[in-house]
């Protein structure tokens, strides 16, 4: 999401805008929630898959952080990884090495 762009005008103008102060507030709010965000995010990584559920949802929140508007080549690899996890879930030929 991209934030701020209430606040692009000059600061001469942002006072013409009632709501521009409840948007800076919910600007605060937003970095403090990329932060939170940027930190679990670092810890993943460390953390192992046990299962094929695991490593599925872990492809869920690289394919949420991929956005597919910004890096679709990237952001299609991992929804296509999903379906093969899918698919071989229902095949039954799922097994672990």
């Amino acid at each position: 999401m991209k934030k701020g762009y209430w606040c692009d005008p000059p600061l001469e103008h942002r006072g013409c805008l009632p709501e521009a102060r409840e948007l800076e507030v919910i600007d605060s709010h937003l970095d403090a929630l990329e932060k939170t965000k940027q930190k679990l995010l670092s810890a993943m990584p460390e953390i192992a898959a046990v299962t094929a559920q695991g490593v599925f949802l872990k492809l869920d929140v690289l394919a949420s952080v991929l956005r597919s508007e910004e890096n679709t080549a990237a952001y299609n690899l991992a929804i296509g990884i999903q379906r093969d996890f899918k698919t071989m879930k229902q095949s039954a030929s799922f097994t672990t090495p």
